[in-house]
């Protein structure tokens, strides 16, 4: 999807997410509450130190319009299932 084009070109190893909305992230579930909580508008993803990206700013709303593309290209019913 155009809205995560150039992420793909990134190193995805050594990708460790501290925080989301400046919430501390121990667990997928974490992650999942903290972006139900956008901040002004944007999801603040902060990686641990020595990962290969710092952060990322996503704007909440252009992301769930792409989670809403990319679920009906490929039929995805459920974007997440944690349980």
């Amino acid at each position: 999807d155009f809205y995560n084009i150039g992420y793909q070109q990134r190193s995805s190893q050594n990708i460790v997410i501290e925080k989301a909305n400046g919430n501390l992230i121990s667990t997928l579930e974490d992650l999942a509450k903290a972006l139900d909580k956008p901040k002004d508008g944007f999801h603040i993803l902060e990686f641990k130190k020595g990962s290969s990206l710092g952060k990322i700013i996503l704007d909440a709303e252009k992301l769930e319009q792409a989670n809403d593309r990319i679920s009906q290209r490929y039929g995805i019913q459920s974007l997440q299932k944690l349980k």
